[in-house]
């Protein structure tokens, strides 16, 4: 860690509560799942905690390295947001419906790490637009969609009712599910494009910085793709497992690739001590 004082051993007793609450919140999303009776795999399952832990972990070390940077508290709230996903398989349905509204806040929370590598602050024009595109997507369309229909994931057959419903509109359900689907699709080829074209303007030194975030960027996309993949594969045939190893190995290697590059950053002032 780069501060001393007060504020460091703050910083390590917070880092500290967060690492077990997480541990704990993990296991018990796991238990979660496992109990659920939904068709998972075990690896499938395992992919909660792991994935998880791993954001909250390189955040909380990200956050210790260089406090200044808001990196390390992104991917901490990012891991945190991968558990509360796991509520979704509960029977409870407002336990559900937080589970399923909580569970997609991590790509926008990754993004914004990643437009604001190292600083973690949005400071241009695009970033703001790239990383606002993809909050609204998922903290305004998504609750959206939870207003208009009691069932708003038709390819959930097990699924808890959802029980925030105002009415039951199946056509605006559609409308908002699109519209959401653009959105994030939108925002994370700005991300990609946005990282790209940072890298490739950049000066040999300013590229240097920027490859942990292209390359964590590049992993984000192989993840979304395995993910996209497991929707159109037949569960029978075995490659179910290979695509939750996919994910598991992509998504874990964002926090970590970040973390790599805020241990490379030079120091930042000190935390101002009271």
């Amino acid at each position: 860690m780069r501060d001393d004082g007060p504020n460091e051993r703050a910083l390590v007793v917070v880092a500290c509560v967060l690492g077990v609450t997480a541990t704990v919140c993990a296991l018990a999303a796991v238990a979660l799942v496992l109990a659920s009776g939904a068709d998972h795999s075990r690896l499938e399952a395992l992919s909660t905690g792991v994935v998880s832990l791993v954001f909250v972990a390189a955040g909380l070390a990200a956050w210790l390295t260089l406090p200044s940077s808001r990196v390390g508290p992104l991917l901490t709230a990012a891991g945190f947001a991968w558990i509360a996903g796991g509520l979704d398989e509960s029977s409870v349905p407002l336990v559900y419906a937080v589970g399923e509204l909580l569970r997609p806040l991590f790509i926008p929370l990754a993004a914004h790490a990643l437009l604001g590598f190292p600083a973690g602050r949005l400071r241009r024009l695009p970033d703001r637009a790239a990383a606002l595109l993809l909050y609204v997507a998922v903290l305004v369309l998504g609750p959206a969609r939870f207003l208009v229909s009691p069932e708003p994931n038709d390819d959930c057959g097990d699924c808890a009712r959802n029980p925030l419903a105002v009415i039951d509109d199946h056509a605006l359900l559609e409308l908002l599910s699109g519209v959401q689907q653009v959105a994030v699709a939108a925002g994370v080829a700005g991300v990609a494009l946005i990282l790209a074209r940072r890298w490739l303007l950049a000066s040999p030194a300013g590229a240097h910085e920027v490859v942990p975030a292209l390359v964590a960027a590049a992993c984000a996309m192989v993840y979304l793709l395995a993910l996209g993949a497991e929707q159109l594969i037949d569960p029978s045939d075995g490659a179910e497992d290979v695509l939750a190893l996919i994910q598991i190995l992509a998504a874990s290697a964002v926090p970590v690739l970040l973390l790599v590059g805020i241990r490379r950053t030079p120091a930042a002032p000190a935390l101002p001590k009271r």
